[in-house]
């Protein structure tokens, strides 16, 4: 991500009606948040230090995440702890946090370290996911291995962890190394997602894994190509429609330059047909920024199929932000076999945050995210985007920044029936280490 210094520039709430033009300056909106941990809390940071990924929810409303670091894992590099996979368990109004995993728990780190995705769950309960680093593969990226996908496995309160797959990136192992976007099942239960590099072109993969008589068999299903022009380096994980499609993002490559950076990013589908799947490109960012670029995550889907993604840079002020722009959020809409992209925020930086996340939707169509910068101190929000007679108009809900709170988040939230929002930041919490958050709108 690019780095920057916070713009100090407020502003207040009121909208310009020019013609057919609308500019809608962001909205400070009453809520309140509550930490439910604080990392770093515990002896040697044992329940972990530094979530960079969301949550899930499990049975009777407990929530599910990881950690990059911490842990009482060791021997991996740059010490701190390697990570771990965490519960939080709510008791009337009071949540405790439970270590479920704390990874490198042997030499060399063969069941990983390193987690910067979410969980998925399966129908019984057992957690599943990836690591960025580790494995048994650690002469094909030395010293830190290429990264995992693993299962955590309940029996008797206890939680064991199996590998199902060991990265390797190497052209003599061409499955792609460092996923960083998690894992998601289809219908059949089969696992689904990116390695950020590796593959035969050395820019990336999306691999699926398949249970295979009590084992698990790894098939890379797209090789980003070393032309650039599908993209490549895909950060986020996958999201499956109900024809059994997927779709991403990448960070960079694609059709268009961005001031020479690498080009701007892409979105795409894998359509699976007759046993294969074909790669499409739905949208390839512009060069000029003003639709945004590098895409940050992945994508979301509604009801009808459109897609809704963010761009960490880019949007109407491509100055803004250092020279970078200060990211949006956007829709692409599908009309007679071509997809079109509409830029539905751009972000300023302050007060409504820049360098959003991967955003959800509710039952309503409103939008929901974090960003990762900017705010009122610099530190990242939680926002809203409402549709409100053909205008979307952003909403803060929670600005990070005073002294035991957290800061800069670095995943986006998931939503409870009532309409909480609960998520992770990256900082803060009085420890410097993370926190877990709840933000009431």
């Amino acid at each position: 991500m690019p780095s920057k210094k916070p713009l100090v520039v407020f502003f207040a709430s009121f909208t310009f009606i020019l013609g057919s033009l609308t500019i809608t300056t962001p909205v400070l909106a009453a809520s309140t948040e509550k930490l439910l941990h604080k990392f770093c809390s515990a002896k040697n940071c044992a329940d972990g230090v530094g979530p960079s990924a969301g949550l899930i929810f499990g049975n009777a409303g407990t929530l599910y995440g990881t950690t990059s670091r911490g842990g009482t894992g060791s021997g991996c590099n740059g010490g701190s702890g390697c990570g771990t996979v965490f519960e939080l368990i709510r008791n009337t109004d009071k949540w405790t946090e439970k270590v479920l995993y704390s990874f490198c728990s042997a030499s060399g780190c063969p069941d990983g370290w390193f987690p910067l995705a979410g969980l998925v769950s399966d129908s019984t309960g057992n957690l599943y996911g990836t690591t960025f680093y580790g494995g048994n593969e650690g002469t094909q990226c030395a010293p830190t291995g290429c990264g995992t996908v693993f299962e955590l496995v309940a029996n008797n309160g206890k939680w064991t962890e199996k590998v199902l797959h060991t990265f390797c990136s190497t052209s003599s192992c061409p499955s792609g190394g460092g996923p960083g976007g998690g894992v998601i099942f289809d219908a059949s239960g089969n696992l689904y997602g990116t390695a950020q590099y590796g593959g035969l072109y050395g820019f990336g993969t999306v691999f699926e894994l398949s249970p295979s008589n009590g084992g698990w068999t790894e098939k890379v299903i797209h090789n980003f190509n070393n032309n650039g022009k599908d993209g490549f380096y895909p950060h986020g994980g996958l999201t499956l429609d109900s024809a059994g499609n997927l779709y991403g993002t990448t960070a960079q490559g694609g059709a268009n330059a961005c001031g020479g950076v690498d080009n701007c990013g892409t979105v795409f589908e894998l359509i699976h047909s007759n046993g294969g799947w074909t790669e499409k490109v739905l949208y390839n960012f512009e060069g000029n920024g003003k639709d945004g670029y590098f895409p940050a995550g992945g994508v979301t889907l509604d009801a009808t199929g459109n897609v809704y993604g963010a761009t960490e840079s880019g949007g109407a002020d491509s100055l803004g932000c250092g020279g970078f722009g200060c990211g949006t959020v956007f829709v692409l809409t599908h009309n007679n076999g071509r997809w079109a992209e509409e830029v539905l925020y751009s972000f300023t930086d302050t007060p409504d945050g820049s360098f959003p996340w991967q955003p959800i939707l509710d039952e309503a169509g409103n939008i929901y995210g974090t960003t990762n910068s900017g705010g009122l101190d610099g530190v990242g929000t939680v926002f809203e985007i409402v549709h409100d007679n053909g205008r979307w108009i952003e909403k803060t809900l929670h600005s990070f920044g005073n002294r035991s709170d957290g800061r800069l988040p670095l995943a986006t939230v998931v939503r409870d029936k009532a309409g909480n929002l609960y998520g992770t930041t990256g900082g803060g919490g009085g420890h410097h280490s993370g926190t877990v958050f709840k933000v009431t709108p």
